[in-house]
C-alpha cells in the first residue's frame, strides 16, 4: 500500500493484551512508518526505580535519575521482540518484562511529572513525521490530531492468555492465574489513574480482537485508512 497523505500519524490505544505492540510494528513495516512503543518508555522508568531502590511515588528522585538518563528506541535485536531498549548505551530490554517490572510501571505511570516529560519526547519524535505510536493515551494526549485513531479491545480472559504465552516464549513463564490477576490488576491502575487515564478518544475507531488473529486485525485497519483515503 501506498500512503496518501504525508505525514501519516496513527495513534493505538487500548489496555495490555490486546495487541497494540503487534499491530503497530506490522503497520510500521508495510506502510513505511516510524514505530514509537511509549510503553517501553513507561517501563524504563519503572525499570530506574527498582535498580536504584527508590520509592515508587518518590517523584523528585525519580524525575532527578530520569533526567539524567539517556533512553533510545532502536530495531529489535530479537525476532520475539518490537524494539530494543537502550538506557544509558547499555540493552535492558530483557530486564523490561519481568512481573516486578510490569507491577511497578502501573504505579510510576501514575506520576503526573513522568507523564508531562516522556509526553513530549513522544510528540518530539513524532513531529512532522509519519509515525504509528501505541499507549494508553495516545490519541487523547499525545496524538490528539492523529489521522487514525484506533482503540482495540479484548475479552480479560484472552488479554491474560496472551500475556501468558508472551511470558512463556521469552522464557518467563508463569501460571495463569496469576498473569490473569496481575492483567485485572493493571486495568484498574490503568483506568483509575488520575494523570491520562486510560479512556476512548472520542473520535476513536473501536475494533474487538478477542477472536481474531493479528493478521485479521492488520487488515481491519488497513481497509480503514483505505477507506478514510489515507492510503491506497
Amino acid at each position: 500500500m501506498k500512503i496518501k497523505k504525508r505525514p501519516l500519524q496513527i495513534a493505538i490505544d487500548g489496555p495490555i493484551g490486546v495487541g497494540k505492540s503487534s499491530l503497530a510494528f506490522i503497520l510500521s513495516r508495510k506502510l513505511g512508518l516510524v514505530y514509537i512503543y511509549t510503553g517501553a518508555m513507561y517501563r524504563t522508568v519503572a525499570f530506574l526505580a527498582l535498580a536504584n531502590n527508590i520509592g515508587l511515588n518518590e517523584v523528585r528522585p525519580i524525575m532527578a535519575l530520569l533526567r539524567k538518563s539517556k533512553i533510545e528506541l532502536k530495531p529489535a535485536s530479537k525476532p520475539e521482540r518490537y524494539t530494543d531498549v537502550y538506557l544509558n548505551n547499555q540493552n535492558i530490554t530483557s530486564k523490561l518484562f519481568t512481573p516486578e517490572t510490569t507491577l511497578a510501571v502501573a504505579q510510576t505511570s501514575k506520576l503526573k511529572e513522568v507523564r508531562d516529560y516522556l509526553v513530549k519526547i513522544q510528540q518530539g519524535l513524532s513531529q512532522h513525521r509519519s509515525v504509528v505510536m501505541e499507549g494508553r493515551d495516545i490519541g487523547t494526549k499525545v496524538l490528539p490530531k492523529a489521522d487514525l485513531k484506533v482503540y482495540l479491545t479484548a475479552s480479560l480472559e484472552m488479554r491474560a492468555k496472551r500475556r501468558w504465552r508472551q511470558l512463556k516464549e521469552i522464557g518467563k513463564p508463569r501460571a495463569f492465574a496469576e498473569v490473569l490477576k496481575e492483567t485485572k490488576q493493571r486495568d484498574k491502575e490503568d483506568i483509575n489513574r488520575k494523570e491520562s487515564p486510560l479512556i476512548k478518544a472520542s473520535d476513536a475507531w473501536v475494533l474487538d480482537t478477542t477472536n481474531i488473529t493479528v493478521s485479521a486485525t492488520v487488515k481491519a485497519v488497513l481497509a480503514k485508512l483505505k477507506e478514510r483515503t489515507l492510503v491506497e
